[in-house]
């Protein structure tokens, strides 16, 4: 096994992630777990905590699903996708196992170790989950812009309605509220 064996792989793991994924939270923290993957070739324990990293990172985008769900343990959050169909079965139970060595790996009883066999699915399937689980939650968030969409575009055609045929009080409301419906109509369409 070489450096850039390992590099390669971490490198394929990025492709699984969706391209609207922000700079941040889960993205960062996976980024974190393949760099750490990588300079496992120098420190083989840091397999281990590129693991963990990653499960972090998964723990984070269901957080970042349900947002307001801060004090709600991970599994929970596992349970609600399982229960809303965000998570078919088999893959909940992918994600049962990932919070289990999650939580191993956070409060160990010793060194732990794992082998590039035992290391390489587990940050492939993290890579994986996290995908699911952040376009799970960009689709949440399409369908709530296209709502908000629809909510000013019947507010506009009321105003419109309304005796004398204007928006606002005055053209430069007409203006504001119109541009920001449009806006807000483009970003729910592109999602």
């Amino acid at each position: 096994m070489s450096f850039e064996i390992l590099a390669r792989l971490a490198s394929e793991w990025a492709v699984l992630l969706p391209n609207h994924m922000i700079d941040d939270g889960p993205a960062r923290l996976l980024r974190t777990a393949r760099s750490q993957f990588t300079y496992s070739w120098f420190n083989y324990e840091f397999m281990v905590t590129a693991c963990l990293t990653g499960f972090q990172a998964l723990e984070a985008s269901f957080r970042v699903l349900y947002p307001d769900l801060e004090r709600v343990p991970f599994r929970a959050l596992i349970d609600r996708a399982r229960q809303e169909g965000i998570l078919p079965g088999n893959i909940a139970e992918l994600a049962d196992s990932a919070a289990e060595l999650h939580d191993s790996f956070s409060h160990p009883r010793t060194q732990t170790a794992l082998t590039l066999g035992s290391s390489v699915p587990m940050l492939e399937n993290t890579h994986r989950l996290v995908a699911l689980v952040m376009n799970a939650t960009a689709a949440r968030d399409a369908a709530s812009r296209t709502h908000k969409a629809e909510e000013m575009e019947e507010d506009l055609d009321q105003r419109s309605a309304a005796p004398g045929g204007t928006i606002g009080s005055s053209k430069i409301a007409d203006i504001s509220l119109i541009a920001r419906w449009r806006r807000t109509r483009a970003r729910a369409q592109s999602a």
